[in-house]
């Protein structure tokens, strides 16, 4: 046995051994951090989506109410309740304001000259 232990080449085969077995184990721990990060960005993302999920809920939910369906039949179909008066108004549009005119100002001692003369 101890020959075995001392031969060159049972040390070669041992020493080649270790060797893929650290190359083993330090291939698999990039592959389990790579495979972490697909994990902790795919996490982000079902986050994002779960919160876009509760908004569009809340959406379907006050669209749902009465009182968003009321407003929906009274605005865009333009039904109105019996006995009650529709008054629709024509959209009111911006009207341009006049530009100001510059004024000459004329110097004080030539206007005094004018009002002498």
């Amino acid at each position: 046995m101890q020959k075995l232990l001392f031969n060159p080449f049972a040390l070669f085969l041992l020493g080649l051994a270790t060797l893929v077995f650290v190359l083993s184990l330090r291939s698999t721990q990039q592959k389990n951090q790579e495979k972490a990060f697909i994990v902790e960005s795919n996490q982000e993302i079902v986050q994002k989506l779960e919160e876009e999920k509760k908004e569009l809920l809340q959406e379907i939910a006050e669209s749902e109410s009465t009182f968003s369906m009321e407003l929906t039949v009274r605005n865009e179909l333009l039904k109105q309740k019996p006995d009650e008066i529709v008054l629709q108004l024509p959209p009111v549009s911006p009207q341009p304001s006049p530009t100001p005119t510059p004024t000459i100002s004329i110097e004080p001692w030539k206007e005094w000259l004018e009002l002498i003369r």
